[in-house]
């Protein structure tokens, strides 16, 4: 059974830190150009994979002993010099230091995250996607082009994406380590998802509905498909991340899930000065 200790959220904090390093890797084959970049900070990970992406962040932080000041400083410095405000996310668990030198330094909350697990069992029957919505892997090109133009529109519905977040959606694609889903309805591509597995547990990402199926169960029919997979696959455990009181949130309420701990959000302060690293 999963227990909300620290010994098991930095198991969850460093899965996060993984994917967040693999976007990088495939950014620098796919985009040198862009220059992503990734530090090793604080126990944890910070990434920059483009200005102006709500995925340029660092997680996973203060896992490995106190965080100090020096360690802030050269974070904040590694997103002011290209040219953004550091963000992270802060799980609860972390070592009180890095709650307790964020505030000091003048970051502020900026949202909330929860991250969400699920106990599987082996040959556990989950039911099928909903009628008139048929799932597929991606595996063709052609296929990951389709998935990664449904992502990104399905993300940022009702605003076209940016020619940033489409690039995005196209590292997301490139990714061989993951398995990308996509709902069809009519043969339309309704929705897309990620299902990622490591060591028996079961990460559910990429989860986006494009507004005109939405309420059809697109993402519940996903959700489903993926614990099915996790499961048969002899996974013991399904995380997610959701903001809080969201649709994704009640899904996963209904398909079983629970909070095993709530992200902080928060940002460091305008780019006029970093402390300690004048800008």
């Amino acid at each position: 059974m999963y227990s909300a200790d620290t010994n098991s959220a930095a198991r969850l904090e460093r899965m996060a830190a993984e994917q967040l390093r693999r976007y990088v890797e495939t950014a620098r084959r796919s985009y040198p150009e862009i220059g992503a970049d990734m530090l090793e900070v604080a126990g944890g990970v910070a990434v920059w994979i483009g200005g102006g992406l709500p995925e340029n962040e660092a997680c996973a932080l203060g896992f490995a002993g106190p965080v100090t000041h020096d360690e802030v400083a050269e974070l904040e410095w590694f997103f002011a010099s290209r040219g953004e405000r550091a963000s992270a996310t802060v799980c609860p668990l972390a070592d009180a230091s890095l709650a307790a030198i964020l505030s000091e330094r003048g970051w502020a909350t900026s949202g909330f995250e929860n991250v969400l697990v699920r106990e599987l069992v082996a040959g556990e029957p989950f039911a099928p996607p909903d009628p008139g919505i048929e799932i597929a892997e991606v595996a063709s090109d052609l296929q990951r082009a389709t998935w990664a133009q449904a992502l990104s529109d399905g993300f940022c519905a009702p605003r076209d994406p940016t020619d940033a977040q489409l690039r995005l959606g196209k590292i997301a694609a490139s990714r061989a380590e993951s398995t990308l889903l996509i709902a069809l309805v009519d043969g339309r591509p309704a929705g897309t998802a990620e299902l990622d597995i490591d060591d028996g547990y079961a990460w559910l990402l990429a989860d986006a509905t494009l507004p005109q199926y939405r309420g059809r169960g697109v993402h519940s029919s996903l959700q489903r498909f993926r614990l099915q997979a996790a499961a048969d696959a002899g996974c013991d455990l399904a995380v997610t991340e959701v903001v809080p009181g969201s649709s994704a949130h009640r899904n996963a309420e209904r398909a079983g899930f629970r909070v095993a701990y709530t992200r902080v959000l928060m940002r460091a302060p305008e780019l006029t000065r970093v402390r300690g690293v004048g800008l």
